[in-house]
């Protein structure tokens, strides 16, 4: 291995340690799963979390908010278990003695396992294989575009491998033609990533700005960066231009000219492939679930059957499940999924280009709002009703789809694409 990429190598791993958040196990998600676990096991009554089921300092997302901000891990773990059919009094003194958190690492498992945590269900013998999250967006898919790709190709191939099974001339006939459709528009928007799939990407002022961050950190960990051979402003600015230099000599591009030449047309690119209705529960159940990715024999821990938060229990074991979630409420569901292609930030050092496919909670709920509203004005029912889970129907309030596309494109429009988002969504 030739020493500039090693030097390389040493260099990522570093930008990816001076991204992390917190330490391994107090990441708030790992948290929370660990919490659930010990409400499901002990009872709420008798939980023992070391945090005490409080969300640990610093660790409060931007996108915990709603109707369940300020509530505590604690009580965010009472409400899923909830939602999973469990009585407020069976929680209090556990529902679960066998729940757990699975032990992947022993299965060899790679990649992004989907199962959080194993919890049964009332009645149910068998504990659930559950993916956790917490209030807010939830993440279908973020991965850098070598992994994305290699998820969609899997996926088109399990859609044509269903086309074997139709028995109707007509539409195998369809379903074939639109398969090498989806083939083009892979192809396409493979061409588009390929490049720079893995890659870093320095931005604007990147020499500056690292050497006012290591400069900082002299201060503040200064038996760390003496161990960098950084003890001055003078050292901080010579380590960053050295860190540039690699990223130069490795031919990687600038972001700016990624984000003009690239990044309109492979966001484009994405749109279509994931655009048309047949596809794209195929998609949505792959990263819900991760069927395909692990398959069956010991890996099969990693996949998903069941989907939990506060605000839902979806069950998820076959892919017609994850065409009802999609269908439930005029689609509110999938018209809320935003699909992007973007930079996945590592501060203002650099970006790496990602394929995020993304639930927004706020688009769900506006939408919901909005077509119960309009079943009002229609006439369709008596009054206003509550507000459903995802997959619950607006009692006798369903309005036809086309209005539920048009809402869905009223508030959508509000999220920029470039990944930023207002904090409120503004009235339409």
């Amino acid at each position: 291995m030739s020493d500039n990429l090693l030097m390389l190598l040493e260099m990522i791993e570093e930008v990816l340690e001076e991204q992390a958040l917190v330490a391994e196990g107090t990441q708030l998600g790992t948290v929370f799963e660990d919490v659930l676990v010990d409400v499901a096991k002990n009872g709420s009554l008798n939980a023992a979390h070391p945090n005490g089921g409080k969300i640990p300092p610093g660790l409060k997302k931007k996108s915990y908010n709603g109707k369940h901000k300020n509530n505590t891990l604690l009580q965010l773990s009472i409400k899923s278990l909830e939602q999973m059919g469990w009585s407020l009094e069976e929680i209090k003194h556990g529902v679960d003695s066998d729940a757990r958190k699975p032990d992947l690492k022993e299965k060899g498992i790679d990649g992004s396992p989907k199962t959080d945590v194993l919890i049964k269900s009332p009645g149910n013998p068998k504990a659930w294989k559950i993916s956790l999250k917490l209030p807010g967006d939830i993440q279908l898919g973020g991965a850098g575009a070598e992994t994305s790709i290699e998820i969609f190709k899997k996926t088109l191939q399990a859609f044509g491998e269903q086309i074997e099974a139709i028995e109707e001339g007509v539409e195998r006939k369809a379903r074939e033609k639109l398969q090498q459709v989806l083939q083009t528009q892979l192809d396409r928007l493979t061409g588009l990533l390929e490049k720079s799939g893995g890659r870093f990407y320095p931005q604007k002022n990147y020499v500056e700005n690292l050497t006012a961050k290591l400069t900082a950190k002299i201060q503040t960990k200064p038996e760390e960066m003496a161990r960098r051979g950084i003890t001055n402003a003078d050292e901080a600015k010579q380590f960053a231009i050295e860190r540039e230099q690699i990223f130069k000599d490795q031919g990687y591009n600038d972001w700016d000219a990624w984000n003009e030449e690239v990044k309109s047309d492979a966001q484009e690119a994405l749109r279509q492939f994931l655009g048309n209705k047949e596809f794209m529960p195929f998609i949505i159940d792959e990263y819900l679930t991760g069927r395909r990715q692990f398959g069956e024999g010991d890996k099969a821990i990693a996949i998903a059957n069941a989907y939990l938060s506060p605000n839902g229990w979806v069950t998820l074991e076959t892919l017609e499940d994850t065409k009802k979630l999609l269908t439930a409420n005029s689609g509110a569901f999938a018209q809320a999924i935003v699909k992007d292609v973007r930079g996945r930030g590592r501060d203002y050092l650099s970006k790496q280009v990602s394929v995020k496919i993304e639930f927004k909670e706020k688009v769900y709920d506006k939408i919901h709002q909005q077509l119960a509203q309009a079943a009002v004005i229609q006439g369709d029912c008596n009054a206003e009703p509550d507000p459903a889970t995802m997959q619950e129907e607006v009692g006798n309030c369903q309005i036809p789809e086309t209005i539920a596309q048009e809402l869905a494109a009223d508030v959508k429009f509000k999220i920029d694409l470039d990944g930023k988002e207002p904090d409120q969504l503004e009235e339409t």
